[in-house]
C-alpha cells in the first residue's frame, strides 16, 4: 500500500498530462487553414472620383451587404502633384455580409475539459480530506497531493470556459481601392460682356484604377463584443460571382459627364443666357443716347437692376423681350420684334 501511495502522485500526472493530449486533438482543425482569394481590377473614366466611390455604395446595397453597418470606406482625396489643376487621388471601401456562426468542435472539447476539470477538483478534496499523502521527498511524506490536484482541475475548467466563449464566424468581405489621376478646368459663360450676366462651371475629369479583392472569411472572437480574429481566407464561386456583379454594377453608373457647379451648359441654357446678355446691351445702348450730360460732358449711366432684367421685368412692371430688349405692357409678344414674351 506505501508503494502505491508513492507512485499515485506520478499517475495522477500521467493521467492528466493524457487527458491534456486528447482535449489538443479534439480541437485541432480537420482542414489546413488558407489564404486564397479573388483579385479583379477594373478602370473607370469619367466625372469626378467620388462618383465612384457612390457608385461602391450603390453596389454594396445591390449586393444586399450589411450596408452600412459593415462598410468602411475613405472617400477618394485629391492631393495635387504640382501641375496647375492636376493630381492624383486615393481611397477604398470595405464591404462585409452579415457574419454567420459556422458549427466546430470547440463545444466538444469544452463538455470533455468541464468532465476532466470536475473529476480533478473532487478527486484532490478526498484526499485533502483523507489526508492521503502522495509526495515523497526523502522518503518523507508531504500531504500537499490534494491541493495540487485542485490545481490541475481548476485548469481544466479554465480550459473549458474559453472554449465554451470561443465562437466562429463566416462571411464574405470585398476590399476596392481606388488609385487614379484628375484633372480640373474652369468654364464661364457670359463674362466677356462688360456689366453682363455671368456663370461658371468646374468640370472635373478622373482616370480610376479600382482594384476589388474578395474572400470567403473565417474569423474566432472570444466574447460577442470583442474583436474577430481572421484564421483563414478563400476563394469560392459565390464570392466570384459577387466580384463580377460589382464590377458590371459599378461599370452601369458610369458617367463620362463632367461634375457642374452653377448653370448647366445645355443648348438651351446658354442660349438664353446669351440672349438676356443681348438684351441688357440693347437696353443700355437705347438709355445712353436719353441720358443728360453732367457738368464735365460724361453722359450719366444710371444703376441697372441685373436680376430683374434676367427675369424679363422691366420699370412698371414692364416685360423685357428676350430678343431685342423691348418693355411691353400686357401684352404676350413684343411690339417691336414680335417675339413671344
Amino acid at each position: 500500500m506505501s508503494k502505491l501511495n508513492k507512485y499515485g502522485f506520478i499517475i495522477l500526472l500521467l493521467i492528466a498530462s493524457v487527458l491534456g493530449i486528447v482535449l489538443t486533438v479534439i480541437i485541432i482543425p480537420k482542414q489546413v487553414p488558407t489564404a486564397k482569394r479573388v483579385y479583379a481590377p477594373q478602370d473607370i473614366s469619367g466625372g469626378h472620383p467620388q462618383k465612384v466611390y457612390r457608385s461602391l455604395e450603390d453596389g454594396a446595397r445591390e449586393l444586399k451587404y450589411d450596408f452600412p453597418y459593415r462598410f468602411l470606406g475613405n472617400v477618394p482625396s485629391l492631393a495635387n502633384s504640382g501641375v496647375q489643376n492636376t493630381g492624383t487621388c486615393q481611397g477604398f471601401t470595405f464591404m462585409e455580409t452579415q457574419p454567420e456562426t459556422v458549427e466546430t468542435r470547440y463545444k466538444k472539447a469544452a463538455v470533455f475539459s468541464l468532465v476532466c476539470g470536475g473529476f480533478f477538483i473532487v478527486l484532490g478534496f478526498l484526499l485533502s480530506v483523507t489526508m492521503n499523502s502522495m509526495i515523497y521527498t526523502w522518503a518523507m511524506p508531504i500531504p500537499i497531493t490534494g491541493a495540487i490536484v485542485v490545481g490541475i482541475g481548476y485548469d481544466f475548467l479554465g480550459k473549458s470556459t474559453k472554449l465554451f466563449n470561443l465562437m466562429r464566424f463566416k462571411s464574405r468581405i470585398i476590399l476596392s481601392d481606388i488609385k487614379g489621376e484628375y484633372y480640373r478646368s474652369d468654364l464661364g459663360v457670359g463674362k466677356g460682356i462688360h456689366d453682363s450676366l455671368s456663370s461658371q462651371r468646374t468640370a472635373v475629369i478622373s482616370d480610376n484604377r479600382l482594384s476589388h479583392y474578395a474572400a470567403d472569411v473565417l474569423s474566432e472572437c472570444h466574447t460577442l463584443n470583442g474583436m474577430r480574429e481572421i484564421i483563414a481566407i478563400n476563394n469560392s464561386e459565390g464570392i466570384d460571382t459577387d466580384v463580377k456583379s460589382l464590377v458590371k454594377f459599378v461599370e452601369s453608373q458610369r458617367r463620362p459627364d463632367l461634375e457642374v457647379q452653377g448653370i448647366d451648359f445645355g443648348q438651351e441654357s446658354a442660349s438664353k443666357l446669351l440672349q438676356q446678355n443681348v438684351a441688357i446691351a440693347r437696353i443700355k445702348a437705347q438709355a445712353l443716347g436719353k441720358l443728360p450730360r453732367s457738368a464735365s460732358g460724361m453722359k450719366e449711366i444710371p444703376r441697372i437692376n441685373h436680376l430683374e432684367l434676367a427675369r424679363g421685368e422691366g420699370e412698371d412692371g414692364d416685360m423685357l423681350c428676350s430678343q431685342c430688349g423691348t418693355g411691353n405692357k400686357g401684352a404676350k409678344f413684343c411690339m417691336n420684334c414680335g417675339g413671344k414674351l
